[in-house]
């Protein structure tokens, strides 16, 4: 026998010595992360699993609150298991009363919760992490109450809280002009902010998309607190366009099934394009979003194009001459925003949504708030094709510098697992 084939066992030994001193790391979310452009939590936590199941074996847990079919890849992940979050086992006459009480209730937990049974909740969790032997947790989910329970029992486990968008920012800026729901809104978001408060005290750290929504806990520094925003992805974007298409063409991207998206686009159809239209006539709306809504889709017409799914997100943001997203309610970092500042298309949005970025008005994008000042900004883009490329030129350098995924992976790693 030589030397070499005596070595071969020793080495092997070695290694399976040294991956079991890696830290095994345990990803808690709502949704099975894949396909990557499902929605916003798998465009964030797609590649941030890819990048640390290369590093480190990887698990996945989805507490799923609706059916979820099982995926057709696992990506790099060691396993996934998904366990269907029990909803309250009571009539339905007692579940309403104990319900409405446990929303009212300055005690009560916010009112998405209210339905949830949280005791099996935390009893499947307990017995699932039983006998796993993680070194560190990160819960991308709700049911904080929960999470923050099982942390006091696994005190030995680094347990990190991915909030990325504040529900608590989300319910202030309620635009409902119900003012029953507005201010039951703004109730339920103190709340969430108590709720944000405990997991922040609890948790050894915690993660926000924006600075915004990571001020709305703690407007101080924090060393617990980090900001981490979604990097751009592009792997199925094709060559940046030389110029922007012929036409005037304005645009609106995002999930047509979600509220801000939908208040957002029916204030630009309704309110904004009628204005642009007396001043440009030849203008064209184009709604690019899965899933719309009765009202989006209601919105199509001669001059009014409402795709719906689309199978390439990317075909249609080029056919776009200027993007305008004037949200008024909604919270941290817009995916859309990157999206079509990337493809090299000016950007018109408000204030709320610009501060999330931290981009500059005049600079990377145009920043107007009333319906008046919107409407003239996306004019003097659409008249101006050299001012356009200007802005992109700026915008797309801007995308790729702050929100590179190479440069945003190695700074969750030192999060998940300091060194």
């Amino acid at each position: 026998m030589t030397s070499a084939a005596l070595a071969a066992p020793d080495e092997a030994r070695r290694a399976d010595a040294k991956d079991a001193q890696k830290p095994r790391l345990l990803f808690v979310l709502p949704i099975v992360p894949w396909p990557i452009r499902r929605n916003g939590i798998s465009l964030r936590f797609a590649p941030v699993i890819d990048y640390l199941a290369q590093r480190y074996e990887l698990d996945v847990l989805v507490l799923a609150e609706e059916d979820e079919s099982s995926p057709s890849t696992l990506g790099r992940c060691h396993a996934l298991t998904v366990i269907k979050v029990p909803f309250t086992a009571l009539p339905r006459w007692r579940r309403r009363i104990r319900n409405t009480w446990r929303a009212l209730s300055p005690w009560g937990p916010p009112l998405g919760s209210v339905r949830f049974d949280n005791d099996r909740l935390e009893y499947a969790l307990r017995s699932y992490l039983a006998d796993k032997g993680y070194s560190v947790v990160v819960w991308a989910t709700r049911h904080l109450e929960v999470a923050c329970r099982l942390r006091r029992r696994h005190t030995q486990t680094r347990f990190v809280v991915d909030i990325i968008d504040s529900p608590a920012l989300y319910c202030f800026r309620n635009a409902s002009s119900d003012l029953v729901i507005r201010t039951l809104t703004r109730y339920d978001g103190w709340k969430w902010r108590r709720l944000e408060r405990r997991a922040l005290e609890t948790f050894d750290a915690t993660i926000y998309i924006s600075n915004v929504d990571a001020q709305v806990v703690r407007a101080g520094p924090d060393p617990r607190i980090h900001v981490v925003p979604n990097g751009i992805y592009d792997a199925d974007a094709p060559p940046l366009a030389q110029a922007l298409p012929s036409g005037r063409v304005i645009g609106f991207l995002g999930h047509m099934a979600y509220s801000p998206n939908i208040s957002a686009a029916l204030r630009l159809a309704q309110r904004i394009f009628p204005r642009i239209s007396t001043v440009l006539p030849d203008a064209r709306l184009l709604i690019i979003g899965r899933d719309p809504a009765p009202e989006i889709t209601q919105l199509a017409g001669p001059r009014v194009n409402v795709t719906g799914t689309v199978d390439d997100i990317w075909s249609y943001i080029t056919r776009a001459n200027v993007f305008v997203f004037p949200m008024i309610e909604g919270t941290g970092l817009q995916n859309k925003i990157l999206e079509a500042m990337y493809a090299g298309v000016p950007v018109v949005t408000t204030s709320i949504a610009a501060k999330g970025m931290g981009a500059s008005g005049g600079e990377q994008l145009l920043i107007a708030d009333t319906d008046d000042e919107i409407a003239e900004q996306t004019v003097k883009l659409l008249r101006d094709p050299q001012y356009s490329a200007a802005l992109t030129t700026s915008a797309r350098a801007f995308v790729l510098r702050e929100f590179s995924w190479a440069a945003i992976l190695p700074r969750y790693e030192g999060i998940v697992v300091p060194r």
